[in-house]
């Protein structure tokens, strides 16, 4: 057994994803950095639920193999913090490839110091009329589900979407015209 899954066994998560997918192990003896083209690849051309696994199968090997740099001395925190946002950014893009939702990330995602717990902070916007809106909701909704529901691969990440305007009780997406209102009559 190689030093970084020595290493990375002593977390039950890491025990019980290898349980399951033993053929990772493979990605673990000598880890690579996780590339930004490799998690591309890996989601290239999926819908639907094929993509819902997908992504946590993605979310689940990256991971690992940052776990298994970051145990053996191999990543720093840039490293750590880049790959899991490079993973939000990809995820992110790959759900909404046929929408036109404008996604702006704040906190951790905004400033790419997301790390392996974080949530994402995600706001909702679009360009066009306000008759609009409720498909847009409808595809930011779409896309917080295949990011946060919990099935038997896991999630991708948890998404927190209360620092759109008007927090809670705003609606979930806004068009750009009212979010240049709010900013000048709710803005602090």
């Amino acid at each position: 057994m190689s030093k970084p899954i020595r290493q990375i066994s002593h977390s039950r998560w890491a025990q019980r994803i290898l349980g399951a997918r033993p053929e990772l192990a493979a990605e673990l003896a000598a880890p690579a950095p996780f590339t930004r083209d490799e998690m591309q690849n890996a989601l290239g051309g999926l819908g639907g639920d094929e993509l819902k696994r997908r992504l946590r199968d993605l979310r689940n090997r990256v991971l690992l193999r940052v776990m298994a740099r970051d145990l053996s001395g191999r990543a720093g925190l840039d490293e750590v913090c880049g790959t899991m946002s490079d993973l939000a950014e990809i995820a992110i893009k790959t759900a909404l490839r046929d929408e036109n939702l404008i996604v702006v990330a704040m906190g951790k995602l905004g400033g790419r110091e997301l790390n392996v717990s974080s949530d994402i902070d995600l706001v909702f916007l679009y360009a066009g009329s306000v008759h609009a809106q409720e498909r847009y909701e409808r595809a930011a909704r779409r896309l917080i589900r295949l990011l946060s529901d919990v099935t038997e691969d896991g999630f991708v990440f948890r998404v927190d979407a209360r620092l759109r305007p008007y927090g809670d009780s705003g609606p979930l997406v806004c068009n750009l015209d009212a979010l240049e209102t709010y900013f000048i009559t709710q803005g602090r």
